[in-house]
């Protein structure tokens, strides 16, 4: 398994990381992939912000717990729904 160190996840990277997530959205294997992305409690909860402003449906809650996953779907080079699962 490939890692890859990106400083848009860092903290204080809210607007980097919503800029990355929207790349990786539009690579052309977007949705028959799975990517993790791993980042800080001051970015998970913008960028969950951003796709749903964008558009994105929203399931599961809406905490950013230590621990918690958040699952984006892409379709069609756009992430179309965010999910929350608890820790």
């Amino acid at each position: 398994l490939p890692v890859t160190v990106d400083d848009a996840l860092f903290e204080g990277g809210s607007t980097a990381a919503s800029e990355l997530v929207r790349q990786l959205a539009t690579t052309s294997d977007a949705s028959q992939r799975v990517m993790v992305l791993c980042s800080h409690s001051d970015v998970i909860p913008d960028v969950v912000r951003d796709v749903v402003a964008n558009g994105a449906g929203l399931s599961g809650g809406r905490g950013c717990a230590y621990s918690s996953v958040w699952e984006l779907t892409v379709t069609n080079g756009v992430v179309d729904h965010a999910h929350y699962h608890q820790p």
